[in-house]
């Protein structure tokens, strides 16, 4: 039987954290900061939630793209200073902040990260409940309805370059200051980017590909 090799594309997943900022608790920027930002570990949630592969990320550009920058050293790890943000606004021992993460049963990382962010965050005295739904059901509440506190999600640039026609600080949209602006705010929160892997025969040469749609066949080839 013909061999058979893993390959992986490029890293143009990206992997983010969505709040819902016109209510409690996340109408608060410092809440932002500590659940999106100071209070998690990205490069643990790599390791364990994707297991390695991809790199960690606030932007929600993708590596590769003109003037693309993770903005990590806007948000590092740092515990002191998201415990002294939970201070400041209002939260502690006596009252803790607490609210729901709502994740779809899509795939591993939708229940492995979530997981992780509620281990880290209950190092800062922050309760998080995970309540895992169907994929229908999590849509219908986090798109449709906006019934939510904060979920995560994911979205996949199909071409280098389709994103930094809204983030990229050059973008010819006239949208400079939006990729500053929205990791200042953390209305959005970038966490990961990674790669998509398909699987191969070792005679098959030439095949690109971008997730699991944008499939470039047009240069694959075959050695016999």
């Amino acid at each position: 039987m013909p061999a058979v090799q893993v390959v992986s594309g490029p890293m143009y997943n990206v992997w983010d954290l969505c709040m819902n900022v016109v209510r409690p608790p996340f109408d608060d920027l410092r809440v932002r900061q500590v659940v999106a930002g100071y209070g998690i570990d990205r490069q643990e949630i790599l390791k364990l939630g994707f297991s390695g592969y991809g790199q960690p990320s606030v932007s929600m550009l993708t590596p590769g793209m003109p003037g693309y920058n993770s903005l990590l050293e806007r948000y590092p790890y740092d515990p002191p200073k998201a415990k002294a943000l939970l201070q400041e606004a209002g939260y502690g021992p006596g009252h803790p902040l607490a609210f729901t993460f709502l994740s779809p049963t899509i795939e591993p990382a939708f229940t492995n990260v979530p997981t992780l962010l509620k281990a880290q965050l209950a190092r800062l005295g922050v309760q998080m409940k995970i309540e895992m739904l169907d994929k229908v059901t999590w849509m219908d509440r986090f798109i449709r309805k906006h019934d939510f506190e904060m979920t995560m999600g994911n979205v996949t640039a199909m071409a280098l370059g389709n994103l930094a026609l809204i983030f990229e600080t050059t973008a010819p949209l006239n949208l400079a200051q939006l990729q500053g602006y929205r990791t200042e705010q953390l209305y959005l929160a970038g966490l990961a980017n990674t790669p998509f892997f398909h699987a191969v025969r070792d005679y098959v040469k030439g095949y690109t590909f971008v997730d699991k749609l944008q499939l470039n066949f047009e240069t694959a080839w075959l050695t016999q």
